[in-house]
């Protein structure tokens, strides 16, 4: 009983040990070492939130084949995957959110500052993938996705 007792401390301890992150800072600020962590957000809407690790490499390549907005510039924080052609206005969790983008499409996003497709600000080109303009970050509130 008592060598199981001693197993099983040792074993808790392993666990405890590689759970502990061992993070270090980098020259960009983030860290290394820590997990990466994605959260979904609740309702239909397909937005996620990316942190700790490589959350930029994740978020980036969970876009998939379609198009794709960042709340950070080069990708994390929270992901919003526009659903499909046509009009979509941005949902609640990432409204006046959008600094970075991932076009994965031939086809043209038109952004807008207003939730009613109103505020025309501009067009992500496809295969466009970066920041968004200074004066659309944070400002995007619907979109239409040409077909």
């Amino acid at each position: 009983m008592n060598k199981r007792l001693a197993a099983l401390a040792v074993a808790a301890a392993a666990v405890v040990g590689l759970a502990a992150p061992t993070a270090t800072a980098t020259a960009a600020g983030r860290t290394s070492g820590a997990a990466t962590t994605v959260t979904r957000t609740a309702g239909p809407s397909d937005v996620r939130w990316y942190s700790g690790g490589d959350f930029e490499a994740k978020a980036y390549s969970d876009c998939g084949g379609g198009s794709c907005f960042f709340q950070n510039a080069g990708g994390g924080g929270w992901l919003w995957i526009v659903p499909s052609c046509g009009h979509h206005v941005v949902p609640s969790w990432f409204d006046d959110r959008a600094s970075s983008a991932w076009n994965r499409t031939p086809t043209r996003i038109h952004i807008y500052s207003g939730g009613n497709y109103t505020g025309y600000m501009g067009t992500v080109p496809g295969w466009f993938q970066g920041g968004l303009a200074a004066a659309h970050n944070d400002r995007m509130s619907s979109v239409f996705a040409d077909c």
